[in-house]
This record gives C-alpha cells, structure tokens and sequence, in this order.
C-alpha cells in the first residue's frame, strides 16, 4: 500500500497523511509518496456469522456542460470544481478554465461531497464570488445541499456556465 501526503513545505498540512484523492485539498499541490507499507496479515476469530453486510456502492456522477463537455467524478470523497490558477487553492476536478464565460467563475468555486453514510451527493458553494445555483436556488456559501439526478447547475456572473448533474 502506498501512503500519500502533502509534500508542499508551505502548507501547513505538510507531511500529513492525506486518505483520498490526487491533491492536498488545503493547498492544490499534487500528493506524492512518502513512504510504502508492507500488507499486513491479521487473524481473527469470528464468533458470530453475518449473513448480509449492507454495502451501498458510490454511485457514479458525471456533469455535463452546455456545450456537452463532459465531467466525471469518482474515486474521491471531495471534487472541486473552478478555474485552474492560484498557488493555495486545490486543483479542480470539474476545471471550467477552458469553457466559455469561464472567466465568471472562481477558481475555488464550488466542492462535490460524497457521504458515504447516506450514500449520496452533495455541493457547497466555496464562498465564490459570483455565486452558484442549483436547480433556480441561490446557494448559502459554506452550506450542504444534496444533489439529485438530473439537477441544474448554474455558475458565476449572469449564470452563463450551466451544467446538468447526473446520478447513476
């Protein structure tokens, strides 16, 4: 198993084990080893049998934009979305840098959660500039809202980087 951390002398997370994802989510800066585990083997005596464990798989979310440009986000438990730039904001999964009106979003726009304990999305706004609107309602910066399939995404100034969300 290889261990991943922040390997940005300036973050202040420097050196800290980071679970998921290909970037330090304080500082942007990509995640490098730092160090390899052997596996290790543990026995143990189970006394009681367990027929079933409930185990909701994370479902699949792809964003599209207007144009058709398509989005996907897995394999993480957080996935930014905005511009690419700056040197203290994360790098963003959904990177909106090359679409149009593009200029109307913040790099640290907004952030896609998956919770594992109810099995589904949700989307913060980061305290962007120009605001984000999910299906017609203005997002409270810093708050949760969950994510259905099918939703609408607008981003920025006049709401000109529309998205539809889908959920599989």
């Amino acid at each position: 198993m290889t261990i991943l951390s922040c390997q940005n002398p300036e973050c202040e997370h420097f050196h800290e084990i980071i679970l998921e994802g290909r970037f330090c989510p304080f500082c942007g800066q990509r995640l490098e080893s730092s160090l390899s585990t052997e596996p290790i083997t543990i026995q143990e005596t189970v006394t009681k049998k367990i027929d079933k464990i409930p185990i909701t798989p994370r479902r699949a979310l792809k964003i599209v934009h207007s144009s058709g440009i398509e989005f996907q986000v897995s394999g993480t438990q957080i996935a930014y979305i905005g511009r690419r730039g700056g040197k203290v904001y994360p790098y963003p999964e959904v990177d909106v840098t090359d679409l149009e009106y593009s200029e109307r979003v913040s790099r640290p726009h907004a952030h896609i959660i998956w919770e594992k304990q109810s099995a589904k999305y949700f989307l913060v706004d980061d305290n962007s500039t120009n605001g984000t609107i999910l299906n017609g309602v203005s997002l409270t910066p810093g708050r949760t809202y969950e994510i259905k399939n099918g939703a609408q995404l607008e981003l920025g100034r006049e709401h000109l980087v529309k998205f539809i969300i889908f959920i599989t």
